[in-house]
């Protein structure tokens, strides 16, 4: 008989977005999406994605997000940004998560 493991939706967004997955990540986010060498220095783009992935497996409104992972509009502005830009459907499928928090077999 399997028995089932509760852990918090933040906890799993955190586990989804490894460092391995990071480094993934991060390299197409800096190749499309780079940093401006002028003005105020954006929120840490991991920390954005942590965000984005507790979105995905919850099913929660931006508004929604638990503090602890950040402005829920800086997310949702980055968001659109990075769907704009066409990486958001890269990011999320390095991510290879779906609803119920399970990572694809790769």
């Amino acid at each position: 008989m399997v028995q089932a493991i509760a852990v918090a939706p933040g906890e799993l967004a955190q586990a989804a977005v490894s460092d391995v997955v990071w480094e993934q990540a991060n390299a197409l986010i800096q190749a499309h999406d780079p940093q401006p060498r002028v003005g105020r220095r954006r929120t840490s783009q991991r920390q954005i994605l942590v965000a984005i992935a507790y979105r995905e497996l919850t099913g929660c409104g931006w508004n929604q997000l638990p503090r602890e992972l950040g402005d829920d509009s800086t997310v949702h502005r980055t968001y659109k940004r990075w769907q704009r830009l066409g990486i958001l459907d890269g990011l999320l499928a390095t991510l290879s998560l779906d609803r119920a928090g399970y990572r694809a077999p790769a």
